[in-house]
């Protein structure tokens, strides 16, 4: 009855004079159904597997029309079989552009841009009651094996972003600004990111690079990166992180969250515990928690957050803050600490800078 009233919703706000296109009654493949929707029309999709051309790749083609399922994520599946993306969204849409209720599978991309399920380049869809899942960008240097974003903001919400991997930054989402674009600055909001894995690189559940926008209402966990920030990496980024649960990654550098590049992240009222940063399977890493590069100025600022690392063994401290690859000095650390967690309640936990 909740999908039923979520598919009426989207169809009535579409346009008040929107035709409703019916797949596969009507038309026999995604990409049949929107190619004949006009302006705020919507394509409605019965549950089922859809797989081959016309059902991958897909692309709105810079109109903005509304694309729902009948039967949500779980009984309506994009399964990609390894031979291209979901979505390719690079025609200026924007949040009227609409995909609710789909799980994306099998999504394969060689290209350095990755986007195994969603590519969105100077164009901000709305991603709405999605599973993506099981999709990668192997290359070596491929980036977002989920999502890839660049000079957009898209709105993703209630979703799911799981078990997706690349051969550069960011298995489950990256978001990039590059080409003299408008900073990237999507709106995260009650989605999951969980199991992502960035294989030679950085950020294993979502990278920032010269980016903002805010993730409110989100669990981030279970991520691992080879390098930096098995969570999340920020590098040259200001996002807001709002009532979000970063638990359970890991990396190298930065099990939870890595600053790099005068980052700025606004933290409040989150949970950042259990992260590790793992050396060659075993401890040696740096910053379980929070790694923060005090030589390029990143400066997070928490707020009303609660705080604890891994237990003794799996991780060398909850923030670890280094100044010209040295130890910062201890009272200057300890200092900025103090400044940054001010409103901060933190679980016992050990702390070693380095």
């Amino acid at each position: 009855m909740i999908r039923q009233l979520k598919v009426v919703s989207l169809a009535l706000t579409a346009s008040a004079h929107a035709a409703i296109i019916r797949v596969p009654s009507d038309q026999s493949t995604i990409q049949d159904g929107l190619d004949v929707a006009a302006e705020g029309d919507t394509v409605l999709v019965e549950a089922g597997t859809y797989t081959g051309p016309g059902n991958r790749d897909l692309d709105f083609g810079g109109i903005n029309r509304v694309l729902v399922s009948e039967g949500g994520a779980g009984a309506t599946v994009i399964d990609c079989e390894g031979a291209g993306r979901g979505f390719k969204f690079h025609r200026g849409e924007t949040e009227a552009s609409v995909v609710s209720g789909f799980t994306v599978t099998g999504g394969l991309v060689e290209s350095l841009e990755g986007g195994g399920r969603i590519f969105c380049d100077r164009s901000s869809p709305t991603i709405d009651e999605c599973t993506i899942v099981g999709n990668s960008a192997p290359t070596r240097g491929a980036n977002g094996g989920g999502v890839y974003c660049t000079g957009a903001s898209p709105i993703i919400m209630d979703s799911n972003i799981s078990d997706n991997s690349a051969g550069g930054s960011s298995g489950g989402m990256m978001i990039n600004t590059y080409g003299g674009a408008d900073p990237s600055a999507p709106t995260v909001s009650g989605c999951t990111i969980s199991g992502n894995s960035s294989n030679n690189s950085h950020g294993g559940g979502i990278a920032w690079y010269r980016s903002h926008g805010t993730a409110t209402d989100c669990t981030i966990t279970d991520n691992w990166a080879k390098r930096h920030g098995g969570g999340m990496f920020l590098d040259g980024s200001q996002p807001r992180l709002k009532n979000c649960t970063i638990v359970g990654n890991s990396a190298l550098i930065g099990g939870g969250m890595s600053c790099y590049a005068a980052s700025a992240p606004t933290i409040s009222m989150c949970v950042i515990m259990d992260n590790s940063a793992i050396k060659n399977g075993h401890s040696g890493g740096m910053g379980g928690g929070v790694y923060c590069d005090y030589r390029s100025s990143s400066s997070p600022r928490f707020s009303n957050c609660t705080m604890r690392t891994t237990p003794v063994g799996l991780a060398v401290g909850f923030m670890s803050v280094t100044r010209h690859g040295q130890p910062s000095p201890i009272a200057r650390l300890r200092a900025m600490w103090r400044k940054r967690m001010a409103g901060a309640s933190i679980a016992p936990w050990r702390q070693r800078f380095s």
